[in-house]
């Protein structure tokens, strides 16, 4: 199938950031009385945005100083030295898109400035037209990313990690597809039914044709 352009979420999808999500929600938790959490426990229960999560658990702060606080902690842990990283695959599978003359582009919630201080980090910078984070409302995002590309949506593909990109990209009218590589597993995106699932993002590749 030739698509016209491909949109990446970010977290689990491009960067493996799971460990200094972590460690910032693990911060969000205590600061909020929410008790602790492992490593697994947290990852087993994560289904929705940071805003949903502490909507869900009583928080009524606004959406601003969620996302405040989530920067701020986030911040901590790189500090710290608990960085992400990119995953291995990232690199071939954006060269190959870009020699099909596929454009691509990132539509995450995570914070703008540490979204593009990791591509830039990543060398990833140029592979994408657009990086478009802090996206609260990805229906909306995704919609406003086809226009500016000018694509039509049902002829684009989003890829995500979690259920609600799926979702997400399926509302705004675009092809769907999950990648079992970071926030959820293969059988949770599964039972989503995106049009696509794949193991890794390497498998991504086969369905890129070349240009002609």
């Amino acid at each position: 199938m030739k698509f016209d352009a491909i949109i990446f979420d970010w977290s689990g999808t491009i960067s493996d950031d799971r460990q200094p999500v972590f460690e910032a929600n693990k911060r969000m938790r205590m600061h909020y009385g929410l008790g602790s959490t492992t490593f697994e426990e947290f990852f087993a229960t994560v289904r929705m945005t940071p805003i949903e999560f502490y909507r869900e658990n009583g928080i009524t702060d606004s959406g601003d100083q969620i996302y405040a606080l989530y920067r701020e902690f986030f911040q901590k842990s790189l500090e710290e030295g608990v960085r992400p990283r990119v995953f291995q695959d990232v690199h071939e599978l954006l060269s190959h898109i870009k020699t099909a003359g596929i454009p691509t582009a990132v539509v995450s919630s995570h914070p703008t400035v540490f979204l593009k201080q990791e591509a830039q980090d990543y060398l990833l910078s140029p592979f994408f037209e657009i990086l478009h984070g802090d996206a609260r409302n990805k229906v909306d995002a995704l919609k406003e990313v086809c226009q500016l590309m000018k694509v039509q949506p049902d002829k684009c593909m989003y890829v995500g990690d979690m259920t609600h990109d799926v979702r997400s990209a399926r509302e705004a009218g675009l092809i769907t597809a999950g990648v079992a590589t970071g926030y959820q597993t293969r059988e949770v995106l599964e039972a989503e039914h995106p049009d696509y699932l794949f193991s890794n993002l390497s498998e991504l590749i086969e369905l890129v044709e070349p240009e002609a």
